[in-house]
């Protein structure tokens, strides 16, 4: 899982557009096959990302997962909020927050305090 992670967080620095979101996709299709689909793997996966602080990469697996069929949840969800809290990725953290809301994902205690936590830890917490 570790290679796969230094390959997707080798390519562009801006995940996310259509393009490199695609890209991302044959990735994880090319080196995870039919895996990529477990909800386990994912989780291995953003957990790993969040170690590497790579707020982006993880957001962009989060849609490419979901593009591909698999249902968002929100410990998924929670876990790729937990990959921008450690990269104090507060506007991420809190866009992610607001986008699993418009998908009617259900929200935890656990996905806002990691949320809150990206904006103290970016010295985002008001005036």
């Amino acid at each position: 899982m570790e290679s796969i992670v230094r390959e997707i967080c080798g390519g562009p620095k801006d995940p996310g557009g259509k393009n490199d979101l695609d890209e991302l996709s044959l990735v994880l299709r090319r080196r995870m096959g039919e895996k990529m689909f477990e909800v386990g793997c994912v989780m291995h996966l953003l957990k790993l990302l969040g170690g590497r602080k790579e707020c982006a990469v993880a957001v962009a697996v989060l849609q490419s997962v979901h593009k591909q069929g698999l249902e968002m949840n929100i410990r998924m969800a929670a876990a790729t909020i937990n990959v921008c809290r450690s990269a104090s990725a507060w506007t991420q953290a809190l866009q992610l927050l607001a986008d699993m809301v418009e998908i009617g994902v259900d929200l935890s205690t656990i996905a806002c305090s990691a949320a809150v936590s990206a904006c103290e830890n970016s010295r985002e917490w008001g005036p």
